[in-house]
C-alpha cells in the first residue's frame, strides 16, 4: 500500500512539472508572436500608406502589381499595401501613387474638348478609335474623351477633332458641303460605320456624284452642285437608307 502511494505521488509531481513546462512554452510562443507583429508593423509601414490595420488580419489573395502600372511616372516601383491590398507606387522612397495617372489625366483633359464630367462616373464600353478615322489629317492621333466616350483627334498637341469631322463630312468628288440636305445633327454625334456610296447607284442621273449625309448616313447624289437624289430610282436610294449609323 505504501509503495502504491509513493508511485501515485511521483506520477502526480511529474504531471505537474509537465503541465508547468507546457504553459511556459505557450507563453514563450505568444511573446515571440507579439515581437514578430511589432517587427512587421515597423517594417511594413513603408508600403501601407501609413495605414494601420486596426487589429484586423488582412490577407491579399492577388497581387495588384501584376496588372497595374504607373503611366505618369514610368520609373516608379510597385508594392502592395499591407492593409488594403492595393497597389502603391514609390520612386526614390517617396510615395508617388497619386501622380501615377496625373499626367495621363492632363493629356486626356487637353483633348477632351474642355468637357467636365460634372461629378458623373463615365465608363466607355468600346473604343471609338477602332472604327473612326481622320482622313483629312492622317497623322492625327485618336483618343477617347473620358466624359463622352467620343473619338477625339489631336495633332502635335492641338485638338483637330473638328477638322477631322469636316474631312469626313466633305464629299471626295465635289466641293459642295450641302450634301447634308441642309440637315443639322441637333447636338447628336453621328458615326457612319459604312460608306453608303459603296453600294448606292443613281440610274436616273448616271452622271450624278454620290456623297454621304453626315447626320443620316444616307447616300446623297449631286450633279453640278445640285441635289438630284429624288431623280434617282427610288428603290436604289431606299435600299441604302441609314446603313449602320451610330448615335452617342
Amino acid at each position: 500500500m505504501w509503495r502504491e502511494m509513493v508511485i501515485t505521488v511521483v506520477v502526480v509531481v511529474v504531471l505537474l512539472l509537465l503541465l508547468e513546462a507546457a504553459a511556459a512554452a505557450v507563453a514563450a510562443a505568444a511573446a515571440a508572436a507579439d515581437d514578430d507583429d511589432d517587427d512587421d508593423d515597423g517594417g511594413g509601414g513603408g508600403v501601407s500608406l501609413g495605414e494601420e490595420c486596426q487589429g484586423r488580419t488582412v490577407q491579399c489573395f492577388t497581387n495588384p502589381c501584376a496588372f497595374q502600372t504607373c503611366p505618369g511616372i514610368p520609373g516608379a516601383v510597385c508594392s502592395t499595401s499591407l492593409c488594403t491590398c492595393e497597389a502603391q507606387f514609390s520612386l526614390d522612397g517617396a510615395d508617388v501613387t497619386p501622380q501615377c495617372n496625373e499626367n495621363l489625366q492632363k493629356e486626356r483633359a487637353s483633348v477632351a474638348l474642355g468637357e467636365e464630367c460634372q461629378g458623373r462616373t463615365v465608363q466607355c464600353f468600346s473604343n471609338p478609335c477602332d472604327h473612326i478615322a481622320c482622313p483629312g489629317i492622317p497623322s492625327a492621333v485618336c483618343s477617347t474623351s473620358p466624359c463622352t466616350c467620343d473619338a477625339v483627334f489631336s495633332n502635335n498637341g492641338e485638338d483637330v477633332t473638328q477638322q477631322c469631322k469636316d474631312s469626313r463630312i466633305q464629299p471626295t468628288k465635289t466641293s459642295k458641303a450641302s450634301v447634308a440636305l441642309g440637315e443639322e445633327c441637333q447636338g447628336q454625334t453621328v458615326h457612319c460605320f459604312s460608306d453608303s456610296c459603296a453600294f448606292a447607284t443613281c440610274p436616273g442621273v448616271p452622271a450624278a456624284e454620290c456623297s454621304m449625309s453626315p447626320c443620316t448616313c444616307e447616300a446623297v447624289f449631286l450633279l453640278s452642285g445640285e441635289i438630284v437624289t429624288d431623280r434617282c430610282k427610288t428603290d436604289s436610294v431606299n435600299t441604302v437608307s441609314k446603313p449602320g449609323s451610330g448615335f452617342k
